[in-house]
């Protein structure tokens, strides 16, 4: 399963929304040549040619940043080891078990990190305009339980107040062959997270949104919480202006920069406006979540000698 750009639009907008990480992926290999002593030709060259395979990294697996930040560290690892240890690199065999003993390992170094590390409160204000009238905006924009807005769909609203949401994104079941579920198979699974209404007027609507266990009234089992104030204002007949306040501690300061690296903010936005104006989206984040590990594993489960034999 690969998500192959159906347009010219798709490799476009892949490569200019992964563009921070293609550079920082393309300059971690050239920062350990540097150190090494290489000359500025063979850094030019380097960056270069990193930087193409991580531009075509990011158009086939669009999701899979965590692999190209592997991969990347992984070589600039070897880099900087090679010198050190001559006689191990002497045999290709040896060199690919090592790249593919790192590729698996930063990964666990990643998420013992992720979520260890300082959150700050932070405010983050959008807004743009739509092409649809304010009544459609606000059916694309504003919580509704019981609905599906293709973006996420809404549970029904708990006595707590709290309503389960769960994401378009699709991920593979561990429990079932890495085999990728559908949208009513994920609806009976735990939610991504929950959601309050808070206050309610017109086409603003103030909301809180809870990363947690069943019990979001537990502050215990919270991990983190989220206020966001969405406002839906008419231009005209059929147009509107969409303006959001959010402020939350989903991120901690390695989430955040993962989450710059990729650009995730405008990704989150641009599958809203494409939704909300009904149009395709190009939006990665609307895509079932396939990438380089991913389809490795398959293979080699795929691979393995069958049980009833």
């Amino acid at each position: 399963m690969f998500h192959w750009p159906k347009s010219h639009q798709d490799v476009l907008y892949r490569l200019w929304l992964l563009r921070r990480l293609t550079f920082v992926c393309s300059l971690l290999p050239v920062l350990s040549l540097a150190s090494a002593g290489a000359p500025m030709e063979t850094l030019l060259g380097a960056f270069l040619f990193v930087a193409l395979l991580a531009a075509l990294h990011g158009v086939v697996f669009p999701q899979g940043w965590v692999d190209a930040l592997s991969l990347s560290l992984a070589t600039a690892i070897l880099i900087l080891i090679a010198p050190h240890w001559p006689s191990f690199f002497e045999h290709p065999l040896n060199v690919a078990i090592l790249i593919y003993f790192l590729f698996c390992l930063i990964p666990f170094v990643f998420n013992a990190i992720n979520g260890h590390m300082p959150r700050r409160n932070r405010l983050r204000v959008t807004q743009y305009e739509l092409d649809v009238p304010v009544d459609r905006g606000a059916a694309s924009y504003l919580i509704r339980p019981d609905s599906s807005n293709g973006a996420r769909s809404y549970g029904p609203c708990r006595p707590d107040g709290f309503i389960p949401v769960w994401l378009a994104t699709i991920f593979p079941d561990k429990t079932n062959g890495l085999a990728y579920p559908t949208l009513q198979e994920r609806l009976k699974s735990e939610p991504d997270y929950y959601v309050k209404i808070l206050q309610e007027r017109g086409f603003r609507q103030v909301s809180q949104s809870v990363l947690a266990g069943n019990d979001v009234l537990s502050t215990a089992t919270r991990r983190s919480v989220t206020v966001m104030e969405t406002e839906i204002t008419p231009i005209c007949e059929k147009r509107c202006q969409v303006t959001i306040r959010e402020q939350g501690n989903a991120l901690d300061l390695f989430g955040e920069m993962l989450f710059w690296l990729e650009d995730g903010n405008a990704d989150h936005h641009r599958e809203a406006r494409d939704i909300a104006e009904g149009r395709p989206t190009l939006a990665i984040r609307s895509l079932p979540h396939v990438t380089l590990r991913i389809q490795l594993a398959r293979m080699l489960r795929f691979l393995q000698p069958s049980k009833e034999g």
